[in-house]
């Protein structure tokens, strides 16, 4: 699934290990995975990144700072607990945070649980006695994940953020971990390439299911530029043949990760874009960037069966989003060359005519 989640009551150190290298990340106490997000009205890919530890060093500016804050400020790296003057400080930088973020500290850590399954740390930033930063990584058998950071907003020209990002990864090289999860990046959304300052990374790639050097990505190896590219070429080979298509974002694509429990999950339609054919009865057509097919599908909206379903789920109120919950019903057609779909389209519109 492109987009999926689980909630495991216990969870050792090793199965950790075995999420981050499918590229999940927890969040609270769940544990999820998603490729693609929405920014305003724009689709994204999300690249999960991981750092292979064997034979890094720390180059530079990175080396710099470590030894810069260290030298100016009092640095602990302990087991998290929660305390007040965390809670005060999470309040003050969710004020200045572009963003959404939980009431709480310890609700974005432990969600509605008494206490968390993962091995959680933290490194606490001290100027005298005053917290002035502090994030939370969980440690498995062979890797760390980095979950969140927060700093004090009138400490920001000191970068404590992304100085406890590299403490984090600073323990694991001296605790010879294998594997660093930062997190992803945004290809076209530069908010999180402060990671890519790390160096060495790694991601994540969709279709081949492996780890790939990050330096070493093409445009077409990012996963919503290639399904853009090709449902562009698809659109215009439908017009070409008098057969209009409308290129939308879908809404509900990542609906894996809401829990309705109402019909099979791999039913649900998955992809971020299509092309929806008007004057059908929900005939759309995708492009899976993981097999690098397209596929033209019948599908059937499930708002018309389960009206209550739109008092949950959030509506995009712009005409470039598609706003129907489908399931799929049938594989009309699925190929990698785009006029065989044109063919099908045809087909396709005459029989729901």
């Amino acid at each position: 699934m492109i987009a999926d989640k689980h909630y495991p009551e216990n969870l050792n150190l090793w199965e950790l290990d075995q999420y981050l290298e499918k590229a999940w990340y927890r969040m609270g106490q769940l544990i999820f995975t998603t490729h693609f997000l929405f920014f305003g009205k724009s689709v994204f890919s999300a690249l999960w990144l991981r750092l292979p530890l064997f034979r890094y060093v720390f180059q530079g500016s990175n080396r710099k700072l470590l030894q810069r804050i260290r030298e100016r400020f009092q640095v602990h790296i302990r087991p998290m607990t929660f305390s007040n003057e965390k809670e005060d400080l999470y309040a003050r930088y969710a004020e200045r945070f572009d963003g959404t973020l939980a009431p709480s500290l310890q609700e974005m850590l432990l969600e509605y649980a008494e206490e968390s399954i993962y091995d959680t740390w933290e490194v606490a930033v001290y100027d005298g006695e005053q917290l002035v930063a502090c994030s939370f990584f969980d440690r498995g058998f062979h890797s760390l994940a980095s979950i969140f950071a927060m700093y004090a907003p009138d400490y920001e020209r000191h970068s404590l953020g992304y100085f406890t990002l590299l403490a984090e990864v600073a323990y694991a090289l001296d605790n010879e971990y294998t594997y660093f999860y930062p997190g992803y990046v945004v290809p076209g959304n530069p908010r999180f390439d402060y990671k890519l300052r790390i160096g060495g990374v790694e991601y994540y790639d969709l279709k081949t299911e492996k780890w790939q050097p990050f330096q070493a990505i093409q445009p077409d190896r990012v996963p919503i530029w290639l399904i853009q590219q090709k449902l562009d070429t698809l659109q215009g080979i439908l017009e070409g043949a008098q057969l209009p298509a409308i290129k939308l974002n879908y809404t509900f694509f990542d609906i894996n990760l809401v829990s309705l429990g109402l019909i099979n999950r791999n039913s649900y339609l998955e992809y971020p874009v299509i092309l929806y054919l008007p004057g059908t009865r929900f005939i759309v057509i995708t492009f899976d960037p993981r097999t690098e097919l397209y596929h033209l599908l019948r599908c059937r909206d499930l708002f018309e069966e389960k009206q209550v379903l739109s008092e949950f789920l959030i509506l995009k109120n712009d005409e470039a989003f598609f706003n129907h919950l489908v399931v799929i019903e049938e594989i009309l057609e699925s190929s990698p060359n785009a006029q065989t779909i044109c063919r099908a389209v045809g087909t396709a519109n005459m029989n729901s005519a």
